[in-house]
């Protein structure tokens, strides 16, 4: 008759019984890793190119031309100080 050890040597031997051993620990990793990405994403601002984070925020807005509608955005990063300006037509 089988003891618990035997049981658990064999089952040791078995890739999927390893796998299942893994897993709570892979599960919480995953879920670390899920948190920081949800947390990057959740940012305010557009992606700023000089940091990469989402943190590039409109600052302010002014008429260049308003016979074509062209504007100037000015945008600033709140995470590394990053200045941009940007000219668009509405």
């Amino acid at each position: 008759m089988f003891s618990l050890k035997d049981l658990n040597e064999l089952l040791d031997k078995m890739p999927l019984w390893k796998r299942m051993k893994e897993s709570p620990e892979r599960i919480d990793a995953l879920e670390k890793r899920i948190v920081s990405l949800e947390k990057r994403l959740s940012g305010s601002g557009d992606i700023c190119p000089k940091c990469k984070q989402p943190t590039l925020e409109l600052v302010s807005s002014k008429n260049i031309n308003e016979l074509i509608g062209l504007r100037q955005f000015n945008y600033k990063c709140s995470n590394c100080g990053f200045t941009d300006s940007r000219n668009k037509v509405d």
